[in-house]
């Protein structure tokens, strides 16, 4: 997962934007992984269903 662009390093100064920055990335990264379990699940019925594993 690549770093977040930060536009105006000044405004790493602000709590308020850094508490932000922080939500925005974690909920990235939630989505991603949230993806990928969901992609491995789906691989893992098809085997069940096709092969009967």
């Amino acid at each position: 997962m690549e770093n977040q662009k930060v536009s105006d390093v000044i405004f790493m100064n602000d709590r308020n934007y850094v508490n932000g920055y922080k939500k925005q990335a974690r909920k990235k990264k939630v989505k991603k992984t949230l993806a990928g379990f969901g992609a491995a699940a789906g691989v893992y019925a098809i085997g069940i269903i096709l092969f009967g594993l």
